[in-house]
C-alpha cells in the first residue's frame, strides 16, 4: 500500500478559481470517509490536496463537494456533481494524465438584486459552529439617522424585521446609502452599525461585519533622499463599499520592509516615508486587526509601494 497525493482543482462556472470548497473522499460505496480538505488559493488556482492510501491500483473513490452558496448538482457536467467517482493510481505515473489531479466545477448562486432602484437587497447564509443552518434567526434593523423622506414618502424609523429560513438564508431590502443599526437576536447580540451601499445587491455579512478589503496608493512608487521625506496617499476601501477616511491608521498597519533603509510615519491623510540610507525597500500594509475570522482567508488587496532611497 502506498500513500498518493491527490490534487483537486476547484473552479466556478467561468473557470475561475473557487476557494473554500470542502472536498471529502469516501470509499466507492460512500460509507467510509478516507480523508477531507478544503480548497485554498495556490497562486491563481484553488486546490484541495488529499493523501489517499492505495492498496490496489486504480482505486475508485467517491468525491463529495460542498460550499455554502455553490451548487454541485451536475448542471455544468459530470465534473460538477456530488458525489462523483475518481480513479486514483499508484504510482501516479500510471494515470492517463500521468498524475492524480482532477478538476471539479461549482455553480455560484446569483445574489438577488432589488428591482427598486432606491433599494439594496442584502442577503446571507448563517451557520452554527457545526456547519448546520441557523434557522429562525431574527434580525432587527432600525434607522440611525434623522427622519428620511424618499421621493414623496416619509420613511418610518421603526424596526424592519427579517428572519432566516430553514437553510439559514435571509434577504432584506434597505434604502441605499441609509445608516441603520442591526441586531441579530441570539447570534451577535451587540448592535451593529451598518451603512447600506449604493448598489442593487450586497452580501449582508460584509455590511454587518465590515473589514478592510482593498488599498491603493498614489503615487505607486517613491524616490527619496537620505534624511528627506516623501508622501503617498492611500485610498482604503472596506468590504461594505465605503471609502474610509484618510489613511485609516486605526484600521491599517503600514510598515517598512527594511527600517535600515527607510521609516514609515502615518499621518491623517497620507503615509510619510523618510529615507535612512541608500537602498531599496517597500512600503507594506496589513489589516490592523483580524477579529473577524474568514474561511478561507481573504488576503488584503494591495500592491506594496517600492521605495528607492538615494
Amino acid at each position: 500500500m502506498a500513500d498518493e497525493l491527490v490534487k483537486i482543482y476547484t473552479t466556478d462556472e467561468l473557470g475561475a478559481a473557487l476557494a473554500g470548497v470542502m472536498v471529502r473522499a469516501y470509499d466507492v460505496t460512500g460509507t467510509t470517509l478516507i480523508t477531507q480538505n478544503q480548497s485554498s488559493l495556490v497562486g491563481s488556482d484553488a486546490i484541495a490536496e488529499l493523501t489517499i492510501p492505495v492498496a490496489s491500483s486504480p482505486l475508485d473513490v467517491q468525491l463529495r463537494l460542498s460550499k455554502t452558496g455553490v451548487a454541485f448538482d451536475g448542471t455544468l457536467g459530470d465534473d460538477s456533481k456530488t458525489p462523483q467517482l475518481a480513479k486514483i493510481y499508484s504510482p501516479a505515473a500510471g494515470a492517463p494524465t500521468g498524475k492524480n489531479d482532477f478538476t471539479v466545477q461549482g455553480q455560484n448562486f446569483s445574489r438577488p438584486a432589488a428591482t427598486d432602484p432606491r433599494l439594496c437587497r442584502a442577503s446571507a447564509f448563517f451557520r452554527d459552529l457545526s456547519g448546520k443552518a441557523v434557522k429562525n434567526l431574527r434580525l432587527i434593523f432600525r434607522s440611525a439617522a434623522s427622519p428620511i423622506q424618499v421621493d414623496e414618502a416619509m420613511v418610518s424609523l421603526g424596526p424592519v424585521y427579517a428572519q432566516t429560513d430553514a437553510n439559514g438564508w435571509v434577504v432584506v431590502d434597505l434604502y441605499r446609502t441609509a445608516k441603520v443599526t442591526a441586531q441579530l437576536s441570539g447570534f451577535a447580540d451587540e448592535v451593529r452599525h451598518v451603512r447600506v451601499p449604493d448598489a442593487p445587491s450586497a452580501n449582508l455579512l460584509d455590511l454587518l461585519f465590515p473589514w478592510v478589503k482593498k488599498i491603493t496608493f498614489a503615487p505607486t512608487a517613491l524616490s527619496v533622499g537620505v534624511g528627506a521625506v516623501v508622501d503617498t496617499t492611500p485610498t482604503v476601501v472596506a468590504s461594505d463599499g465605503r471609502t474610509l477616511t484618510g489613511a485609516s491608521g486605526d484600521d491599517v498597519t503600514y510598515t517598512s520592509s527594511d527600517e535600515a533603509v527607510m521609516m514609515v510615519m502615518v499621518m491623517d491623510t497620507v503615509v510619510r516615508v523618510q529615507g535612512v540610507k541608500a537602498g531599496s525597500a517597500q512600503l507594506l500594509a496589513a489589516r490592523a486587526e483580524e477579529t473577524l475570522v474568514k474561511v478561507p482567508a481573504t488576503p488584503l488587496e494591495y500592491t506594496p509601494v517600492p521605495i528607492t532611497v538615494s
